[in-house]
């Protein structure tokens, strides 16, 4: 009896002493994974699905021009990664190479630019515009300014290319900004150039309606701004679901 006591109180003491030490050692884990993740917090942000990408370099520091849309600087916009939607952080889109430049704070102040993952980006607006990814048969998933005022909507491309310098002290340039237009009807990418194209892109029943609006309000498809787009998709749209 005596025996089995012992043996009873024996195990007692080494669950205690096994317990005791569990505590202490999660404890140490818990202490060391709170010091790496406000190191990190501190040295990257707290939101690792923003500031998600690779650092960013500029590889042509010589080069004329610049590859980014707008001007060569960071504009205040918003972003969808993930589903979930960041406002007022500071944008660059790369038309050359169709990347989106994030510049980002450290706990100090310094700044810091990374190319963000672009399998992760949905969306994202600069200066007004909206920039949404789309997948066609016909070509890879990229970013389309979206001109949207109903079933009928315009989509613009925006790029650029790197060309060889025109001159012995600069060996390559940026083009100017081209956007190649198209209208996206039920779902299927329709490019377009100027008038002509554009009414041949609805049935022959609209086309003479759709002339008579651009022709009196003086309206040319490669120099109208985004303003007169969406009012004339509006009675594009109108006019086909009238009829």
């Amino acid at each position: 009896m005596k025996k089995s006591m012992r043996s009873l109180w024996f195990i007692y003491l080494v669950f205690i002493n096994l317990q005791s030490f569990y505590a202490q050692s999660t404890d140490i884990v818990d202490s060391t994974f709170l010091k790496w993740k406000l190191f990190f917090n501190q040295s990257y942000g707290a939101d690792y699905n923003l500031v998600n990408g690779i650092r960013y370099l500029n590889l042509y520091p010589t080069a004329e021009g610049h590859p980014f849309l707008g001007e060569d600087r960071f504009y205040k916009g918003t972003i969808v990664i993930n589903k979930k939607v960041y406002q007022d952080v500071e944008l660059k889109y790369d038309i050359c190479n169709q990347e989106i430049i994030l510049q980002y704070s450290y706990f100090e102040g310094s700044t810091d630019n990374i190319i963000l993952t672009g399998e992760f980006v949905e969306e994202f607006e600069l200066e007004g515009r909206l920039f949404r990814k789309y997948a066609f048969p016909e070509t890879v998933p990229r970013f389309y300014q979206v001109v949207d005022k109903g079933n009928i909507n315009c989509l613009y491309y925006w790029k650029k290319d790197l060309l060889k310098g025109s001159s012995v002290h600069t060996f390559y340039k940026y083009s100017p900004e081209k956007k190649v237009s198209y209208l996206l009807i039920d779902d299927k990418l329709n490019p377009f150039k100027g008038r002509k194209s554009f009414v041949e892109l609805f049935p022959s029943k609209y086309q003479k309606e759709i002339r008579l609006y651009l022709r009196s309000n003086n309206i040319w498809i490669r120099d109208a701004n985004e303003l007169t787009i969406q009012q004339l998709l509006i009675h594009c749209n109108k006019l086909v679901q009238e009829n």
